[in-house]
Formats: C-alpha cells, sequence, structure tokens
C-alpha cells in the first residue's frame, strides 16, 4: 500500500492501525511525519526504511519512507542506495527474481528526484515497481474533466516522467481516470499519485486500486492498494512459554513426578553418562513448562494507547470514506459533510488517546513501574520500527573491499569480528619453567554452594539456547540440587563438560551513536548460556576467586572483578601516585593502554599455562581447557538465527568466569612495573595504565618504553599471550603541576615505529584526567550527565499531569544524581568555609550543579521558575547542591578508612590521614573533611557474607506474622528486641519455656549514636542465642523460636542483606550455631514478628530493651562475654549514617537562614516544609502543583504577577480593595464570599487559617473543592 500522509502524525498513525494496512507486506509512504530528530513512525514492529542519506547532517527533509512488514524476511529484500531525500528504494527476492521497489516523491516544481529514479532503473534492469506522489497531471492519467490542468506547463514537467515510462519500458498499474486526491479548498478529485510496472511483472498483476475506506484523517491522498501474484519467503512464526504466568505448584508436582522417574544420582564417570544425565534434567524441565506455562502472545502491531473506541472511530471513519468516494460525482451529497466532520472527531480522538494513556501511566507510576519510565527516559528515541542490519563492508581475504549479500555473509562477517580464530601458536624454544605445586583446592561443591548461587541470579533475564530462564532454577533448586550436583562434581573431577551446554546464543546488537552502521565494529554481542551451565560457572568463579584472594594470585593493583574495589579506588590509586611525585619536585606521565577485542582474543592454552604457572589447582585448569573447547554459537539478529557456528578462541563474555579468567590472563601485564624503580601499573579488568614518575617527561617517557619493550613487558605480553594494543588508541597524559605544566616540554613517545604525542585529557573509567589534574573538563562532563537527565525528567512531571511527586524525587535521587555524583570524590573538593566565611573547594561548580537540580525540583513540583532554589530543595526533602556533593565525598572516605589491609589503598589511605601541606592527593581532601580516622574504624574484610541459608523471599504481612507468633509453642520462645534512647542504646531478650519458665537478660551498649539500631538488635538476637545455651545446661530442649522484629537483622544474620557490624555477626552466628549443637542437637528458627501489634513477647522485650538502656542490670551469667565488654569500634555504616543526619540538620540551618526560609517560617511558624512530601503523597499531580505554588506565594496571583511584569497592577481585579495575594483570595476577596462560606467557613474557624488550609490534611478536599468552585486556576484545579 501507499500514501502521502501530508507531514502528519495523526494521519501516519492512523493508517498503521488500519487493518488493510496491516496485511500489505511493504507501506510505501511519502511526505511522512518526521519528529524533531528525524524520526518517523513506522508501523508497530515493521522495519523502517528512510532514504539513504536521511541520518546526515546537510540532507534535505526526507519526503519519501518505505516500512517493511516483520513477516517478510530480512533475508528477502536489501534496501537499494540512492542519494535524494526524496526516493527510498529496496530490492525484493521473488521466485521470478529480484523486484526493484522505487518509492517516489517528486516535487510539483521541478523534477528533481526523476534523475535518480532513471539512474536505479538502469542500473538494476530487471523487474521494477516504481510509484509514490509524482504530482505530474497529463491526460494519460487523469480525468477528461480535469482538462483545465493540462497546461503546457503542466504537460513539460509530466514529459521526463513519460521519457522514462516509455525508456524502461513501464506499463501503468494503476487505472485511468482513478483519482488519487482530493483538494481540501476546492474538493476537486485529482491523480497525482500513481504506481507504474515493468512490462513482465505487470503480467503477475492481480490488482490496482486506490483504498476509500482506508484513507486516514489529516490527508487529501486516497490510499492505494498493489497486488502482485509473487510469493517471497516469511519468517516461521515463533512461540514461547509466559514464564511470568507459570503454576509453580503445578510445574513442581510435574517436574518432581519426571525425576523420580530418572535414575537415582549416583557417581558419573564418562563423557556420555554426563551428557545423558543433562539431557534428561532438560527434558524433564521441559515436560513441566508445557504443563504449567502458558504460551506468549506476542503482537507487535498493537499499541498500548490503542481503545476500542478508536477502533468504533475507524470503523465508522472507513464505511463514510468509502461512501465518499462513491459519491465524489455528487459533490451535494451529505456523506460529504459526515465524512469530514467524522474524520475529523477520528484525528481528534487519537491524539486525545495517546495524551490519556501518557498521563494515566504517569499518574499510576509506583515502586516497580518507575524503572520502567527511567528507562523510557534513558534509551536513545527511536521510530518504533525494528532496527536491520544492512549490507556489511568488510576486507575479503584478498585484501580487495567487498560486501555482504544476504543474512549468512552477514553472520560470517560478523562471526569473524566477534570471535576472531584461534592464533596459529609458535613453538616455544625457551626451556619451559617449572610450575609451582598447585595449592590446595577448597572441599567439593556442595549443595549449599548451588543454592547459593540460584536465588543470587535475576529470575526473567534472557535465557540461553535452550530457553529456561533462572525463575525455573529459583523456583525448584530444592527439587534439582540432588541431580546437579553429581554433574557438577564430575565435570570438575573429570575435566568434562555437558554438550550441550557449549551451545551458545549470540543476539547482535547495535552500539548506540555510531556513524557508520554498515561496519561490523558498530555491533556488538550478547552472549546468552544456558542458566544450568552458568551455576556451575558461578560455583567455579566463587571458588576461584576466593583461592586467588588467599593465595595471592592475582596484583594488588588489579582492581576490577574483586570484592571491595571500585573504578574510584584504581583512580585514586593513579592521582595519588601523581600528586606524591610533584610533591617530589618530579612530574609524572601515564601511558593508557586499548588492548583489541580483550576477552575474543583470549587463548584458552594461554590461559592454562598462566594458571599453572600461578599454582592453580589442576581440575580448574582441565576443566577450564574442556568448557572452551568445542563450542559454537548461533548468531541472532533482525528475524535471523544462524546455524550453529564453531568458536575457537577466546572466553564467554556473558560467562560469570569471564572477569576471573581475564584477570588471570593478563596479571603478567600488570606485574611488568618495578615498583623501587617509579613504575606503576593500576588495572581495572582491560583497561590497562602504566604510571611513571621522574625528573622530566624525556626520563619518563624512556621509562614508559621500557616497560613496554623489556623482557617480559608489554609487548612481550602482547605477543606471548597473542593480544594486540591498539597502539593508534592508546594514549599518553604528561602530568605537571598547574604552576609549571604550561613550562614543561613535551616530547612525543615511540613504541615499535608508532609515535604517540601526549594529549591534554583522556577518559579512563569513566573519568576525564587532564595532564594539571584541575578536572575542569570532567566537571563539564557530569554537568552535562546531569543537565540532560534533569531536562529528561520534565517530560515525566508536568505542571497539570505526571508522576507523583514522590515517584519523580525519587527517579531523580535514584538515576540523575548517580550519575552526575560518580566519581565524586576524585574530581570533587569538598567545600567548607575558610577564614572570614569564604568557601573553599569546588565552590563555583557546586554551584553550577546546583542548577541542575532547580530545574530537576522545578519539573518535580511544578514550581514558578521565579520560587528560589531554597524553598525547592526544602519541600523536596533535598540536601543543597553543596552538601549533596560533600555527603558523597564523606561516605567514600568513610568506606575507605574501613578497607582491610590486603587492599591496594589501605596504607595510602593511613598516610593521607596524617597529611601533608603542599600537593594534596584526593584521597587526603575527602578524609580531612570527613574527619575520619582509619584506627577507629572496624575493619570490614572482603566475603563477609556466609552462605545463605534460604531464599532471600520477603516477609509476610505484619497481621499475618503476628498472628503466627502468637499461636507458636516451641519448647523454648524467645523474643528479642532493642532500644535507642537519650539514655543509651541497649539490647534485651525475654525467654520463656513450655513449662512457664521465664528468663530476662539486657544489656546497656553505649551511649547514644554509638552504634545502629541494626547492630543493637543484631546483639539481641545474640543475647537470645546466649539464654538458649544457658538453659541447654539443665534441660534437652528439642526446638527453639527467636523472634525479632528487625526484618534487616535477620537479613543480615542469614547472609541477605548487609550493614551490620561484621564482628557482631560473626558472634550472633556462633551463637545460632552453639545453640544447635547444645541438648545433642536443637532445632533454631529464627522468625519476624513485628512490633506493636499486641503480641506480648516482643512488648515484653521492648520494655526490657528500654530498662536496659537506663542502666538495668542483670545476673552476670545471663549475658554473653562478648556483650558485658562490648566496645565497638566505629561502624562504617553507623558512621555514614550519622553523616546523612548531619548533612540534615546543616540543610535545616541552610533553610532556615534564606530568605524563603524567614519568609515562610513567619507565615507558617513551627511547620516544616518537609511536611509537603507526606502531605501531598494521596493527592493528583496538579493538586499538589497547586498547592506547592499557594503554600510559597509563587502562584499567578496579581501581586506575584505584577512582581513579574506580568500584570499591570497588584490590586485584585475582581474586588479592587486590596493586593491579590493568598490569602486575599482564599479568604478576604468578596467576590467569592458564598464560595468561601459553603466550603470553607461553614466547617469551622480553622479552616480561614491559612497554615491550617495549607498544611492539615483535613482541609485538603474543601481547599481544592473552593478553588473549583472560584472557577480560577482551571488547568490544576481539576
Amino acid at each position: 500500500m501507499q500514501l502521502n500522509v501530508n507531514k502528519s502524525n495523526e494521519a501516519q498513525t492512523a493508517f498503521a492501525h488500519d487493518p488493510d494496512a496491516k496485511k500489505a507486506a511493504i507501506v510505501a509512504i511519502q511526505e511522512p511525519y518526521l519528529d524533531h530528530l528525524g524520526g518517523s513512525r513506522a508501523p508497530p514492529g515493521w522495519t523502517p526504511i528512510y532514504p539513504s542519506d536521511h541520518h546526515k547532517k546537510s540532507q534535505a527533509r526526507s519526503r519519501s519512507f518505505l516500512a517493511v512488514n516483520p513477516k517478510l524476511s530480512s533475508n528477502a529484500w536489501e534496501q537499494v542506495p540512492c542519494p535524494s531525500p526524496d526516493i527510498t528504494a529496496m530490492k525484493v527476492q521473488t521466485p521470478l527474481g529480484p523486484v526493484l521497489i522505487c518509492n517516489v516523491y517528486n516535487p510539483c516544481e521541478v523534477n528533481t528526484s526523476l534523475p535518480h529514479v532513471s539512474a536505479l532503473l538502469k542500473a538494476h534492469g530487471g523487474y521494477t515497481i516504481v510509484l509514490g506522489d509524482f504530482n505530474r497531471h497529463h491526460p494519460d492519467w487523469d480525468e477528461s474533466r480535469n482538462a483545465h490542468l493540462f497546461t503546457s506547463t503542466a504537460l513539460n514537467l509530466a514529459q521526463p516522467l513519460l521519457d522514462i515510462i516509455a525508456d524502461t519500458p513501464l506499463v501503468m498499474a494503476l487505472p485511468r481516470g482513478l483519482p488519487t486526491l482530493q483538494s481540501t479548498s476546492s474538493k476537486n478529485y485529482t491523480r497525482p499519485d500513481n504506481v507504474f510496472t515493468s512490462t513482465r511483472l505487470a503480467e503477475t498483476l492481480i490488482s490496482c486500486d486506490t483504498t476509500p475506506s482506508s484513507r486516514p484523517p489529516c490527508t487529501d491522498h486516497f490510499p492505494i492498494t498493489t497486488v502482485f501474484d509473487l510469493s517471497t519467503k516469511e519468517i516461521p512464526s515463533i512461540t514461547k512459554p509466559n514464564f511470568k504466568k507459570t503454576d509453580w505448584a503445578l510445574f513442581r508436582q510435574t517436574l518432581a513426578d519426571g525425576l523420580e522417574l530418572l535414575p537415582s544420582p549416583c557417581r558419573i564417570t564418562t563423557q556420555s553418562e554426563i551428557d545423558a544425565r543433562a539431557g534428561d534434567i532438560e527434558k524433564a524441565i521441559n515436560k513441566a513448562v508445557r504443563a504449567s506455562t502458558p504460551v506468549l502472545n506476542l503482537c507487535a502491531r498493537s499499541k498500548r494507547w490503542w481503545t476500542p473506541e478508536l477502533g468504533a472511530h475507524r470503523s465508522v471513519s472507513r464505511a463514510l470514506s468509502a461512501r465518499s468516494y462513491r459519491a465524489r460525482a455528487d459533490w451535494d451529497d451529505p456523506v460529504h459533510e459526515e465524512y469530514r466532520a467524522q474524520r475529523n472527531r477520528y484525528a481528534q480522538a487519537i491524539k486525545d488517546a495517546k495524551k490519556a494513556h501518557w498521563e494515566a501511566f504517569l499518574e499510576e507510576l509506583g515502586e516497580e513501574s518507575m524503572w520502567t519510565a527511567a528507562r523510557y527516559l534513558s534509551t536513545e528515541p527511536t521510530d518504533g520500527g525494528r532496527t536491520r542490519i544492512p549490507n556489511l563492508n568488510y576486507i575479503g581475504p584478498d585484501g580487495s573491499a567487498a560486501s555482504t549479500v544476504d543474512n549468512d555473509s552477514k553472520s560470517r562477517v560478523l562471526m569473524n569480528t566477534f570471535f576472531p580464530p584461534a592464533p596459529t601458536a609458535t613453538p616455544d624454544t625457551a626451556q619451559p619453567s617449572p610450575h609451582p605445586t598447585p595449592v590446595e583446592d577448597l572441599p567439593e561443591i556442595q549443595t549449599s554452594h548451588i543454592r547459593q548461587v540460584v536465588y543470587d541470579m535475576k529470575p526473567f533475564k534472557a535465557p540461553g539456547p535452550d530457553g529456561l530462564p533462572a525463575c525455573i532454577y529459583i523456583n525448584t533448586i530444592d527439587l534439582l540440587d540432588a541431580h546437579l550436583l553429581p554433574i557438577f562434581r564430575a565435570s570438575l573431577r573429570l575435566g568434562i563438560y555437558p554438550a550441550s551446554w557449549r551451545e551458545s546464543r549470540t543476539v547482535v546488537l547495535r552500539k548506540p551513536g555510531k556513524p557508520d552502521y554498515a561496519i561490523a565494529k558498530a555491533y556488538r554481542p550478547i552472549a546468552l548460556l544456558n542458566v544450568v551451565s552458568k551455576i556451575l560457572s558461578s560455583c567455579v568463579a566463587a571458588r576461584l576467586n576466593n583461592l586467588a584472594e588467599e593465595h595471592g594470585w592475582l596484583p594488588d593493583h588489579h582492581f576490577g572483578g574483586r570484592p571491595g574495589r571500585t573504578t574510584t579506588d584504581a583512580l585514586h590509586l593513579i592521582t595519588k601516585a601523581v600528586k606524591d611525585a610533584w610533591a617530589t619536585k618530579k612530574v609524572a606521565s601515564a601511558l593508557f593502554l586499548d588492548v583489541k577485542g580483550a576477552f575474543p582474543h583470549a587463548y584458552p592454552p594461554r590461559l592454562a599455562e598462566n594458571m599453572r604457572s600461578l599454582g592453580v589447582p589442576t581440575v580448574y585448569v582441565e576443566w577450564m581447557l574442556a568448557k572452551l573447547s568445542g563450542r559454537s554459537t548461533c548468531l541472532a539478529f533482525d528475524d535471523f538465527t544462524s546455524t550453529p557456528l564453531p568458536i575457537d578462541n577466546g572466553i564467554d563474555q556473558g560467562c560469570p568466569l569471564s572477569v576471573i579468567f581475564y584477570l588471570l590472563y593478563n596479571a603478567p601485564l600488570v606485574k611488568v612495573p618495578q615498583p623501587l624503580s617509579n613504575e606503576l601499573c593500576v588495572a581495572y579488568i582491560d583497561d590497562i595504565t602504566f604510571v611513571a614518575w621522574g625528573t622530566s617527561f624525556e626520563d619518563n617517557h624512556r621509562t614508559l618504553v621500557d616497560m613496554m619493550t623489556r623482557p617480559g613487558g608489554g609487548l612481550d605480553w602482547s605477543d606471548t599471550h597473542y593480544s594486540t594494543f591498539e597502539l593508534d588508541k592508546t594514549a599518553c597524559i604528561d602530568f605537571a603541576p598547574p604552576a609549571t605544566s604550561k613550562k614543561q616540554n613535551r616530547p612525543a613517545l615511540v613504541i615499535r615505529d608508532q609515535v604517540i604525542t601526549p594529549v591534554k585529557s583522556h577518559t579512563l573509567l569513566g573519568v576525564i584526567m587532564d595532564q594539571t589534574l584541575s578536572w575542569n573538563e570532567q566537571c563539564l562532563k557530569a554537568l552535562a550527565k546531569g543537565q540532560k537527565w534533569a531536562g529528561q525528567l520534565n517530560r515525566l512531571a508536568r505542571m497539570s499531569y505526571g508522576t507523583p511527586v514522590a515517584t519523580a524525587r525519587r527517579l531523580y535521587l535514584s538515576i540523575a544524581v548517580p550519575r552526575f555524583t560518580y566519581a565524586a570524590d576524585v574530581w570533587f573538593t569538598p567545600i567548607s568555609k575558610g577564614p572570614g566565611g569564604r568557601r573553599t573547594g569546588s565552590a563555583g561548580f557546586a554551584d553550577r550543579l546546583a542548577r541542575i537540580q532547580s530545574t530537576a525540583a522545578r519539573a518535580i513540583l511544578g514550581a514558578m521558575r521565579s520560587t528560589p532554589t531554597s524553598s525547592l530543595d526544602a519541600h523536596l526533602d533535598l540536601l543543597p547542591m553543596h552538601l549533596l556533593m560533600n555527603e558523597a565525598c564523606q561516605r567514600a572516605a568513610i568506606r575507605l578508612a574501613a578497607t582491610p589491609r590486603s587492599h591496594p589503598l589501605h596504607k595510602a589511605v593511613l598516610r593521607c590521614s596524617k597529611g601533608r601541606k603542599k600537593h594534596q592527593p584526593p584521597l587526603q581532601k575527602i578524609l580531612k573533611f570527613a574527619d575520619v580516622k582509619p584506627a577507629d574504624f572496624e575493619s570490614w574484610p572482603f566475603n563477609r557474607r556466609p552462605l545463605p541459608c534460604s531464599p532471600s523471599e520477603p516477609f509476610q504481612d505484619r497481621h499475618r506474622a503476628a498472628a503466627e507468633a502468637w499461636a507458636d509453642k516451641p519448647h523454648l520462645l524467645i523474643f528479642a528486641d532493642a532500644a535507642a534512647s537519650r539514655a543509651g542504646v541497649a539490647a534485651a531478650a525475654v525467654l520463656w519455656d513450655d513449662g512457664n519458665r521465664e528468663l530476662r537478660a539486657g544489656v546497656r551498649l553505649g551511649e547514644p549514636d554509638s552504634l545502629s539500631i541494626l547492630d543493637a538488635e543484631v546483639a539481641a538476637i545474640l543475647l537470645a542465642t546466649h539464654l538458649v545455651s544457658v538453659t541447654q545446661e539443665d534441660n534437652i530442649i528439642e526446638d527453639v523460636s527467636i523472634y525479632s522484629d528487625s526484618q534487616a537483622a535477620i537479613a543480615c544474620i542469614n547472609g541477605h542483606a548487609e550493614g551490620a557490624s561484621f564482628e557482631l555477626l560473626k558472634a550472633a552466628r556462633r551463637g545460632i550455631r552453639a545453640a544447635r549443637k547444645g541438648s545433642g542437637g536443637s532445632t533454631i528458627s529464627l522468625k519476624w514478628c513485628p512490633g506493636h501489634l499486641g503480641v506480648p513477647g516482643i512488648e515484653e522485650a521492648d520494655a526490657e530493651a528500654s530498662r536496659a538502656a537506663s542502666g538495668h542490670c542483670y545476673p552476670p551469667h545471663l549475658v554473653p562475654h562478648y556483650l558485658s565488654d562490648f566496645r565497638p569500634a566505629t561502624n562504617p555504616s553507623t558512621q555514614k549514617q550519622a553523616v546523612k543526619t548531619e548533612n540534615r540538620s546543616l540543610a535545616e540551618t541552610f533553610w532556615a537562614l534564606s530568605k524563603a526560609g524567614v519568609k515562610f517560617t513567619a507565615r507558617f511558624p513551627g511547620i516544616s516544609p518537609r511536611h509537603f512530601l507526606a502531605h501531598t503523597r494521596n493527592l493528583p499531580r496538579s493538586s499538589a502543583t497547586l498547592l506547592y505554588r499557594l503554600t510559597t506565594g509563587h502562584v499567578q496571583l496579581r501581586k506575584h504577577l505584577f512582581r513579574l511584569q506580568l500584570a499591570d497592577s497588584p490590586q485584585c481585579e475582581h474586588c479592587g480593595l486590596e493586593p491579590e495575594t493568598v490569602t486575599h483570595y482564599l479568604f478576604r476577596c468578596s467576590r467569592y464570599s458564598l464560595q468561601r462560606q459553603l466550603h470553607l467557613g461553614s466547617r469551622g474557624p480553622d479552616y480561614l487559617r491559612l497554615s491550617y488550609v495549607l498544611h492539615a490534611t483535613a482541609a485538603l478536599t474543601p481547599l481544592f473543592d473552593y478553588i473549583k468552585s472560584t472557577g480560577r486556576f482551571v488547568g490544576l484545579a481539576r
């Protein structure tokens, strides 16, 4: 089908939903709608085709557009390039041969598109269809009654088209005399559109006719449908299970029945056995899937905003359009006016439906759906169609330029780019160095390890070739672990791997922002592995990571993929090295290396040699080689999936083992520097930075060249590990203090004839480092990031509609703030006040960042631009920008102060805590500002969480949990609670047994704010376990229930959360283990019981904790020695909470001293602006916006408008008695006396007080009823 939509979004949208258009194989649009980014609107799920140069900046507006039905195989067509913005061309493979389709828009005054049409036809020379809006009138196709259009000028303009028809030759497929346009002004029917086809192809023509019933609103053209008797290759339909609607009870029962039929788990000894066992499990799971999981109904043609009402409008419009077209000879027929009115109603209904759907979506945003909205903001805008990989240009084996012709050739080019072949290993003539004795391996894999891995998985991530997502294993691992364990153990023990697990599916995605998508490097692979294989890989990765940390296999300065190490740690180490060099009057240079295709080029035999030289247990070396051999993958792009293609090199990037494998692979490269020779290497996975310092840059460059060229150096590693440095992408920065930087000579660096010119700045790990470490470019980058997202927030939060205030605020804090504060502890200097009140630090930049927050806050609140920033921050409970940035630095300082001795920054933190005056590194600045002393902090070791003993499931609702606690009748029942008050922090426990015995114990843990309430709750559970042990001395205890009202404490002890003191957690877990061993073995259950619901035990424990906080003493034997002598080190979580509290206090002081704060306090004494969020939680967005404006006085009343020079007088235009303020409008204006008495005055005197009306929940409904009755603020009072 074809249609000129007159650049109308409504016309193109309606046409895309037309039933006839949906059935077409190809839709040709002339004068398409284009948004401000140049995107059109393809039918949902269809593949759009723009003119070849559409995305070039110098290109004129495109006036031609094609959309291809997803049913048509992407292997059956390709776009034909044409430089004209008015032509889109494509070639379709048919049984007759390739057919060229040209969609043409020819301007009215000139024939600029026709020469391009002629060139396309000559180049093709085969079957052809030329269609479009030619804007030409001629007796050969127009009706005779339109003879007044056949002027000499019109005939002359039509002649080039007639010449093309004669030369090719072409025949006209659309019968003569059929009009294709009704003039909007004169209502005359004419024929500017046409369809031409080559003579031989015309033999297959079935029909070519206008389709008036499919005419959408907002266009004066009629659609044309052309049908040929040609079959094309269609893609097969694909069905998928909808696991989000699985009946898990039925699934578990079916799976259990299937597993019962399998041989009982036993020791596996051969490859065939492991393949058979893995296959049997997969069959049993698939049987359960078929029995319990419905099929996912995918419909790419529907839009979520489409409603039945629009369908009804469309049906009426189609019928009236057909009737109007048939009656085109009778202009007086009333059907024409009926159709015009209905067409306008249909267009308006489409606009209203889109707007209503978007507004409803925003208003209903909640905890889950807000992340969907965030994804809309973060992703690149699209036209709604499918992307398609074009023919790819590549260099052939003979060195000549070539291009792919079909999907098979595309897959081969992409495969060679993503997975380069294994190198031809050269024989090593050197004497092999002896390998150290492998270290002792960890105990065999247990089911607990399998469960830990499964519980940490995301349930609905894309599965591998077997189609089984992680949710299956999460819900059934208790049934499957006994069957998986023998497979996992045999795989490791024998060095074998199930054949089906070697298969993967690789999805090909575009890299965003690339200028040319006709080259393979513009795409990236996403490897999808079978989830069951990732479970085993995760188990092995955890073991290798633990062994690597324990035995020091990895260099200290290898930061990526290791627990407790971050990108900012690596940046801190580099900046400290540079500043240390400056402090000794030296300069520093850094060489940033770029490894080409790091993971795909990793050679497994070389990795095995590295592992052996480190002493990695042989079992992992042999297993790695087995896992990485014999692999294959199917590339998936567009609607095409390739046949399995072999992979004989590299590391699977989607595998949990990929990081630890690559860390072991490039560990020799990180070890190149000699620490005593002013050399350093800092690595983050495949980002490698060599740093050297000396008296001059010439000396530094010689050192860097030596690091690259020495035996065992960088280039040696590159040669022996078959990994290439892209020296043209390698960067070098020569760092010098700002005072001397301009005077320094920065010579070029030469490595293997590659000249590397030092640059002024380079991006490392997302941060722009410059040669003077002034961070100006990084600050601008952070500013741009924040500004971009703050601007995007306006799409979600409008003045009169949009997401609720609280949800928009959370989006800002969760997405925008982390983006512009990333690595702030490296590049931002905390702000403090120096002598005379002068601000020091990055004050100027914080002021610029404050504009981001004010922009976002105005959008969130719907505030007027005149509203003070301090008011916006206070009402949204946001820290002022200088405090927000300071807090980011303080939190980083606290984290670094608690690093263990094994952390590479530990010594640097200790040195920086002492400090120096000149060239202070960022680490010293944040430690000094945060006023933290590393010696005072509890050191948090890595991997401090135990194995989870159960899935991390949500706790029950409060009332059900309380009812279960009431009904629980174990041998011992213990309730634990904590208290924090001005008297101090304390923990307590109350024990009852079935013989009515009672024990009470408590302990005061410290002064107020000395430790967190979470730590106190963990201490209370420890106290409870001690009471169990005391009772077990004289009794045999079978079962024990310990109840705590802290979900966080229970989650920390069970290993599902962090934040509590590491030492306290260790003591609590020891107490639970000891209680389980007592009395010959007791069952200990740790449960949650909500407080303040009348459960006697938890209320008693709460009262006992308050007594203990006040200093009440208990018998010493009832309190464990650990708690009686408890002297806690500073818990980082507690300190972070204290910093948060202090900054909130500073923010309140900042608000109170501001002009807006002084005015607010005078108007509303005793009321905090932070109350606003809770006050408006249940209000529609428009009401919340209006309430905020009334509260601040920045509202569209005449006094405020006069201040903004938007009104000629501040006086009320209704009564003229006094300036129109909020108080006057609400309580004094005589114009609204009746409304005021009805809605406000009749309810009592409180409703005539401004502070009550604007801040009391009970007054909200009367307030807005009053505003609606006055007829003011119509857009907001809805």
